[in-house]
């Protein structure tokens, strides 16, 4: 008789108990190989909207939630659920990526069955507009890079598989990633450099339940560009060049300091003149592409100056 294996679906969340509630449910349609048993570890991360008793409304029992005082961010809340899985294998999703279909936990494991020890799955948009079309062509260029030799480079934490074992000996996440991104990126690095074996699985895909929008978007990689770049081109600085965003960075370059002014004044004005016009059918999809690229690449410049720039972007008030 097959031993039991264990996987454990680790899931931060942070409010969105809704979102997460159909995340869950569609896990649990999820199949499994004989002898396999899937747990789902929610991390509510300091929620205070009854968010997880949304959750628990499921009433499934492979379903457990740990509940933390106060926010510590994702890395934390991801860690936090490791140390508590005691079981043969992780699986890491974001609290907003629903499975496409019931074969997304046995194309996780098939990948890592096949002597990977590391499955990074695709990320899909949520409805057939251009954030869908952008998400779709992104997870495009990174399995591209990963089937080039690039996988550790273009994973994403929002969907992954991998061995425990590997996951706790390299520490887990770095929890002095607090902004946003590259935390992900930093920790699949370490991995392939203790020679954990990575693979690209797209057929284990998610949707991107995210309302994505072009504001949050920039605003995302102009707080990518603080002290969450600074750290990651400090531990991985080929990585980092590798990647592209050395050139963006605005600490290495003294013309990019001399231009900011200008490309924030341009992504402040562009922002809201196209963020409807995104959806539009008359405007080319490639030009779109190639406007969003660029407004976030300007939107990471000035984080890169102004150590990610709080209130960039932010929505102000109109005084009563």
């Amino acid at each position: 008789m097959n031993s039991l294996h264990v996987v454990t679906c680790v899931i931060p969340m942070y409010r969105g108990g809704e979102v997460t509630a159909s995340v869950v449910a569609a896990l649990a349609r999820c199949h499994l190989p004989p002898a396999t048993e899937l747990q789902i570890l929610i991390v509510d991360d300091g929620s205070d909207d009854g968010s997880a008793d949304r959750v628990l409304a499921l009433g499934l029992s492979q379903v457990r939630i740990l509940t933390q005082s106060v926010n510590s961010g994702r890395s934390a809340a991801r860690n936090r659920g490791a140390r508590e899985a005691m079981t043969d294998w992780l699986l890491f999703l974001d609290s907003d990526c629903e499975p496409v279909d019931a074969g997304f936990v046995l194309a996780h494991l098939r990948a890592v069955g096949s002597g990977s020890r590391l499955s990074m799955g695709a990320v899909i948009g949520a409805n057939d507009g251009f954030w869908h079309d952008y998400q779709a062509s992104a997870a495009s260029r990174r399995e591209r890079a990963a089937q080039s030799g690039g996988t550790a480079l273009y994973g994403s934490s929002q969907n992954f598989m991998v061995s425990r074992d590997a996951f706790i000996a390299q520490g887990g996440f770095d929890e002095a990633y607090r902004g946003y991104g590259f935390e992900d990126r930093d920790l699949f690095l370490r991995l392939a450099a203790a020679g954990v074996e990575s693979v690209a699985t797209p057929d284990a895909a998610v949707i991107h339940r995210d309302q994505l929008a072009l504001r949050t978007v920039c605003r995302k990689m102009a707080e990518a560009g603080g002290s969450s770049a600074v750290r990651f081109a400090a531990e991985h600085p080929e990585a980092y060049v590798k990647l592209g965003y050395a050139r963006l960075d605005g600490r290495r370059s003294r013309a990019l300091r001399f231009v900011e002014p200008l490309s924030t004044l341009s992504v402040r004005i562009l922002v809201p003149l196209f963020e409807s016009r995104l959806e539009a059918w008359w405007l080319p999809f490639s030009i779109k592409r190639r406007l969003v690229r660029g407004l976030t690449a300007a939107s990471f410049v000035h984080g890169s100056i102004h150590n990610g720039g709080s209130s960039f972007l932010a929505v102000r008030k109109r005084p009563s």
